[in-house]
């Protein structure tokens, strides 16, 4: 059994591994995403000639989008606390706080139960506001964003992948004695 024990043990940290350096590969793309869009939201601002390579066509366009008002501050933070309110930010900005902060809870303290909740609270809060962002480019803009749905597959990639790397003990298990 002894054999079985560390043979299963590997089997294991070999899973956890994999999983973090999934994790990690996958937080790094969403924050490469989040900076390609705003390098795309400045430049476009810069230089109305400006056509990035997201523009595929008139309804397919990041840049229409990103300059949308649902572009800074999910199209709310604006309205409730002013244009010019610290908070309303380029979506994106949020994005590369949430990827930071994933990055250290990633680097730092993979598998403290606290933190990973937080992390997990925060990819659940990012792929809710990705269904209402989704809702937005479908609905009101009626534009196809690969960013936009890049980036909201990345942060339902992260909460899976974060659900499946639950700290030992936490999701509800119960030692049989």
């Amino acid at each position: 059994t002894t054999t079985t024990t560390t043979q299963h043990y590997y089997y294991y940290s070999q899973q956890c591994i994999m999983r973090s350096v999934l994790l990690v590969s996958v937080v790094v793309f969403g924050l490469a995403l989040s900076a390609y869009a705003l390098y795309v939201e400045k430049m476009a601002s810069e230089n109305f000639s400006f056509v990035a390579m997201c523009d595929f066509s008139e309804h397919a366009s990041c840049s229409k989008v990103f300059a949308s008002k649902y572009g800074k501050g999910f199209g709310l933070v604006g309205s409730v606390l002013g244009e010019d309110s610290v908070l309303n930010l380029p979506n994106a900005w949020y994005g590369v706080m949430f990827y930071t902060f994933m990055l250290a809870k990633l680097m730092v303290c993979p598998s403290h139960s606290l933190v990973h909740k937080l992390a997990a609270l925060g990819a659940l809060t990012a792929v809710c506001t990705g269904i209402y962002l989704v809702y937005i480019l479908l609905f009101v803009l009626e534009d196809f964003c690969i960013v936009c749905y890049s980036t909201h597959a990345v942060n339902v990639t992260v909460l899976i992948l974060l659900v499946l790397s639950w700290p030992k003990g936490e999701k509800g298990d119960k030692k049989i004695k």
